[in-house]
């Protein structure tokens, strides 16, 4: 188990999935169908961890290992799965950026951007997260 400390609101966590994506991007090319931030550090005003989770989805999910490979460069390991295997987490070696790795066809992401959009919107909620 590890410890998780919170920290206000950054704007720069916008700025920091931006250059990480756009990396991930240039790497995976066509193969990312989309890149979104997701977690609370895409939740403006909201508490965080300061790790930037992305919802990365591909069309193909059995090619986990060659998105894998392909990500190595930019220090990208595998930390396990989600949600019964639907979603794989690599992590960064130093720990600040997770991918979450999807189909983009799956119902997973339409719930993940509804539950973001649901905390910006309600801030009563902020707390309970």
């Amino acid at each position: 188990m590890f410890d998780i400390e919170l920290k206000p609101f950054n704007p720069d966590w916008a700025l920091d999935f931006k250059k990480e994506a756009r990396k991930v991007k240039e790497l995976l090319k066509e193969e990312a169908v989309a890149i979104i931030h997701i977690g609370s550090t895409s939740v403006e005003k909201m508490e965080a961890n300061e790790v930037i989770d992305m919802a990365v989805c591909v069309a193909d999910l059995d090619k986990k290992l060659h998105y894998l490979a392909i990500l190595r460069p930019i220090d990208y390991r595998d930390i396990g799965f989600f949600d019964q295997e639907q979603w794989f987490i690599f992590g960064r070696n130093d720990s600040k950026y997770h991918i979450h790795l999807g189909a983009y066809q799956q119902r997973e992401i339409i719930d993940l951007l509804l539950f973001k959009l649901y905390l910006e919107k309600f801030d009563d909620y902020k707390e309970c997260y």
